[in-house]
């Protein structure tokens, strides 16, 4: 390998007889590096974004709202994260779940989300019948997703929330892994290319590994991906993400269960203030992923299954 200076230099080999765990070295540096990515992220987009301010959305299919603390600006090309921001895919998702079809994939069931932001979607999920709610992200998220459950706590319906942190290529430790949960969710989660595999190790370990052999479905994983030509470095990374990592790596299945091909007709063209036209119709999509194939799950969340 290189010196830092360019020159060759041999590597010293292990003492003689000592037993070095190369993959367990390769994993742990994997955790490690990925976590540092994300904390560098996150410090990046805090200082772009401006301060964050308390407004309501609307609960789609009900005359509800949720009020959240977040960033005023929903679409910045300049930023790669967007953790106290609501994206349009996130909309999309809470209008397609709303639909009659599709909501028994959440009502009476527990829903853990990874990568939850602003807590948006999870929080919406109470109001709308879920049984218990998870809101997951890095550590430094966590006082928004708290303060925005306590916004809102007078309207979870029953429904017991809290947020937790979980980083992304690390298994559920704690109270968490313990927890069984009917739905995982991620929206808006796919757009950073170095992040696919440690969200997908991360998926894979909650689908496939549950704390329980429960009578009742193995969980499901339910994905919404925007094409935003903003984080185009790649042509499809929800298509890199479900395919390549999810079934082909992980042994997964998955389905295209829904999309949205102009999004701006379902939230709402203001929602694009300062946005490109272009970036009104790029399409959204919603991927099912499980561990077992579909007739497993018959008359089990409507019709999104």
């Amino acid at each position: 390998r290189l010196s830092p200076a360019g020159s060759h230099k041999r590597t010293t080999p292990a003492p003689a007889g000592s037993h070095v765990d190369t993959h367990a070295s390769r994993r742990s540096g994997m955790r490690h590096t990925c976590t540092l990515l994300l904390c560098s992220l996150v410090c990046v987009a805090a200082a772009a974004i401006p301060p964050a301010t308390l407004r309501s959305w609307p609960l789609p299919g009900s005359g509800g709202s949720i009020r959240l603390r977040s960033s005023e600006q929903r679409f910045d090309r300049s930023r790669e994260v967007t953790g106290d921001s609501v994206w349009a895919g996130t909309m999309c998702l809470l209008q397609w779940l709303s639909e009659p079809q599709n909501r028994g994939l959440f009502e009476g069931k527990s829903v853990l989300e990874l990568g939850s932001g602003t807590g948006i979607i999870g929080l919406s999920l109470a109001q709308m019948g879920a049984s218990r709610v998870v809101l997951t992200d890095l550590e430094q998220q966590l006082p928004l997703l708290r303060s925005n459950i306590a916004f809102n706590e007078d309207d979870h319906a029953g429904c017991l929330v809290s947020a937790a942190a979980l980083p992304w290529g690390e298994r559920p430790t704690g109270a968490l892994a313990r927890e069984r949960f009917d739905l995982i969710l991620g929206c808006e989660v796919t757009y950073i290319d170095a992040l696919l595999e440690p969200l997908a190790c991360t998926t894979a370990a909650l689908l496939l590994d549950p704390p329980d052999a429960s009578p009742s479905p193995p969980p499901l994983a339910l994905f919404a991906a925007a094409r935003h030509r903003a984080f185009a470095s790649v042509p499809d990374h929800a298509h890199t993400f479900v395919h390549d990592l999810l079934e082909a790596r992980h042994g997964l299945h998955s389905r295209l269960v829904g999309s949205v091909e102009r999004p701006a007709e379902v939230v709402g063209a203001d929602f694009f203030a300062g946005a490109q036209e272009a970036e009104r119709d790029m399409p959204v999509s919603f991927f099912r992923v499980s561990s077992q194939r579909d007739e497993v799950y018959a008359g089990f969340g409507g019709g999104a299954v």
